[in-house]
């Protein structure tokens, strides 16, 4: 896996918490615990998000940039392999080793 792919797949992985968690706190507004993940999983996505598109350029056409930044190349967002596209290892599952946000609920944090 080449360090795109590994920087795609940490930002997917990312992503992927951030939807459940909104999620979860449509459903549980007032659990603290889950607020205080989605703000720092926010903040992180935020900041690798940044990393990503200052070294292989944006992966939007919506992202900042989209065109201007990449020193006048053009139309450069959609030339980025597609997510399907990416060759991850197998068991590449995006495990993460961080408190999920049903064993924050377990632990009546935000309650």
């Amino acid at each position: 896996m080449t360090e795109q792919e590994k920087a795609l797949h940490e930002l997917q992985k990312l992503a992927f918490a951030l939807q459940e968690a909104v999620l979860y706190l449509d459903g549980h507004p007032h659990n603290t615990a889950a607020q205080r993940f989605y703000q720092k999983t926010m903040a992180e996505y935020g900041r690798q998000m940044a990393v990503y598109e200052r070294r292989w350029g944006p992966l939007a056409p919506l992202a900042p940039g989209a065109m201007s930044e990449l020193g006048g190349r053009g139309w450069q967002w959609t030339t980025q392999p597609w997510p399907w596209e990416m060759n991850y290892p197998a068991g590449s599952d995006g495990d993460m080793t961080e408190t999920t946000l049903e064993e924050s609920a377990d632990t009546g944090e935000g309650k």
